[in-house]
């Protein structure tokens, strides 16, 4: 643990030497790398600094955009076992889906933690309320 504070001190130190060209580099780079970055960044943005309202509402698309990107592998994936399944599968999964329309999100949540358990890593529900 010491260790890591002193690599954040150091960390936190050459972030307080750099300029704002080169903090502008280093951000840009991170948040094309990976969407999930490029959203937080955003969102961060969004709070912290001063923007006019075309500002405001690029950035809100760009955050659309972002959170698209950190989707699509996934939702490509599910598209892929969807298509892998028999039609009696496809049958029985369309007819579970008009049932969860009709009952509460609550109860969606929890009839999911019974279909897909949470990982020991993610906090109980009840602690997040």
């Amino acid at each position: 643990m010491a260790n890591k504070k002193q690599t954040d001190n150091a960390l936190n130190n050459l972030l307080a030497s750099a300029g704002p060209e080169i903090l502008r580099d280093l951000v840009s780079s991170l948040a094309f790398q990976d969407p999930e970055v490029r959203r937080t960044c955003f969102e961060y943005l969004k709070a912290h600094a001063p923007l006019s309202t075309t500002q405001k509402q690029t950035s809100d698309g760009e955050v659309v955009l972002a959170l698209w990107e950190e989707l699509y592998p996934d939702l490509e994936e599910m598209d892929d076992c969807w298509w892998e399944m028999s039609e009696a599968e496809r049958d029985e999964a369309d007819r579970r889906l008009e049932e969860s329309r009709r009952i509460s999100a609550p109860e969606r949540l929890d009839a999911v933690d019974v279909a897909v358990p949470r990982r020991a890593t993610f906090m109980p529900r009840e602690a997040t309320a």
